[in-house]
Formats: C-alpha cells, structure tokens, sequence
C-alpha cells in the first residue's frame, strides 16, 4: 500500500479539492499491475477521494449546495466541522475503486482523481491500493 500527503489544494468555503491523478497513476506503474483495480482512499472521517471531471466552478458549486443543505456562517469552525460530517455521510464511501487496464487507471477522457476535504481538520492523506496481474 502506498500512503501520499497532499498539502496544496483550491479551497473554497472550507472545502478544499486536488486532481491526484498523475500521482495515482504513478503509484499504479511503480506496482507493476497491468490488469487490476485501483483502491484509492482516505482514512480521515471528512476527507473523500472521489472520480469527477475538475470543471470550472465545480468547489465553487458543490460549496454553494452544501451551505443551502446546511446554513451557518462557513468561517465558524463548528459548522465546518458539522457540514464535514454531514456531507460525509451522504457522500458514501470514503474512496473510490478504479480499474487499471494497460498499467494506467481506466477513466474517461475528462475525469480525474479527485481528493476532497470537506472542512475540519482532515489529515491531507490517501492511500493507493493495487491488486491484479502483472
């Protein structure tokens, strides 16, 4: 398993997202793995991994929804951390398994790997599992 940091990330209204996808990719080459599946995950309870196109306006919209979902002044850190909480719960897992065909993840031509942190105190860490043939 392969655990990354990542420190530098668009941040909006107590959210915060990075494309890891070149990163992950190279985790996946460094393995070996041909054919397989891309475990990519976040242990910290308000941080998620999650695969989406990285438009323009994307933080900005997704923040704009939860602060509708949940109201409260988005500098008060109670209510980053509750919004965190409550988006992580309706959000699913904490990661996302990714196919990997030809030694390189398996997305569709505009999506990448995203590593979301939705306030509170998040750990900025993810971790790379990869299983499969070589």
């Amino acid at each position: 398993m392969k655990v990354l940091q990542e420190r530098h990330a668009r941040s909006f209204a107590g959210l915060a997202a990075r494309d890891i996808t070149a990163e992950v990719n190279a985790a996946v080459r460094e393995t070996g793995i041909q054919t397989g599946i891309a475990c990519v995950y976040s242990a910290h309870p308000t941080c998620c991994v999650r695969v989406n196109e990285l438009e323009t306006g994307l933080l900005e919209d997704f923040a704009a929804l939860l602060l509708r979902l949940i109201p409260g002044d988005p500098s008060s850190l109670d209510v980053q951390e509750r919004r965190a909480q409550c988006v992580s719960m309706f959000l699913g897992p904490a990661g996302e398994s990714i196919p990997v065909s030809n030694g390189e993840l398996l997305l569709g031509r505009w999506q990448r790997v995203l590593f979301v942190e939705l306030g509170g105190d998040g750990d900025g860490e993810w971790h790379v599992e990869v299983v499969g043939t070589t």
